[in-house]
């Protein structure tokens, strides 16, 4: 009864929705845990913390944490944030704003599901990642000189590309050299570290926004996405230079 009345009492459509999600992430918790438990876990052989701890040195996961740093960072504060504010100074309602996250999110799914097809599973995942990114560096240059509302729900296809594919990819190449009693930290760390960039961002573009406008920053960002890419070039190149060697 508390609940029913507590429900009520919000007027706002999304507060309730959040509030039947919780519920029901709560709900799904207890089978996640029971299918968990139910798995035979063999205890880790390894009882030094220290050699838990030492994956955060792994340089492959710190190198692609710090693709993440960028990519995660940047999108949070244009897709998911700025983006919004720039199609609603065009005349969009509220529906066209909610439209525009639809559109990337399903983008984001689908090429998050693409990402484990097949025909994807031939391709280098560098090659994947460095072509997610230059969607975003489209993105962002077309994004800063949109003044047309359609168009710029056309354009939220790109950073949704981006983010299938980029991030998903992201996630497996730094968890490749991690083994298994040590993945949960080494997740910690990428998380951890990309995190940094959905607070670093925002506030670079907010000191640009003082200056300047907010258009401008996605200019700055896309500097940032290039320079990803050219590090992204550089690991490549060393990598293959490498297995050349070996031969």
């Amino acid at each position: 009864m508390c609940l029913f009345i507590l429900y009520n009492s919000f007027a706002n459509y999304y507060i309730r929705i959040g509030i039947f999600a919780g519920i029901l992430a709560c709900v799904l918790l207890f089978y996640v845990k029971d299918f968990v438990t139910s798995k035979h876990i063999k205890p880790s052989t390894h009882k030094n913390p220290l050699y838990i701890l030492s994956i955060a040195l792994n340089r492959k996961l710190l190198f692609f944490s710090l693709i993440a740093l960028v990519q995660q960072g940047i999108q949070m504060t244009t897709t998911m944030s700025y983006s919004n504010q720039i199609i609603k100074s065009m005349g969009a309602n509220d529906f066209f704003i909610g439209l525009s996250s639809v559109i990337y999110m399903s983008a984001s799914v689908f090429f998050s599901w693409l990402a484990k097809h097949d025909l994807l599973r031939q391709v280098n995942r560098i090659k994947s990642i460095i072509f997610s990114l230059t969607c975003l560096i489209i993105y962002l240059v077309l994004y800063s000189q949109v003044n047309s509302v359609f168009l710029a729900l056309v354009l939220q296809i790109l950073p949704g590309i981006t983010t299938g594919l980029c991030f998903t990819y992201l996630n497996s190449e730094a968890m490749s050299e991690v083994d298994e009693e040590r993945q949960s930290t080494a997740m910690g760390v990428f998380q951890a570290i990309y995190a940094i960039g959905m607070s670093l961002f925002p506030i670079i573009a907010s000191s640009i926004a003082k200056v300047s406008t907010i258009r401008v920053s996605y200019l700055y960002f896309a500097a940032f996405v290039m320079l990803a890419i050219l590090l992204l070039y550089w690991y490549r190149f060393k990598t293959d230079r490498k297995h050349t060697n070996q031969k």
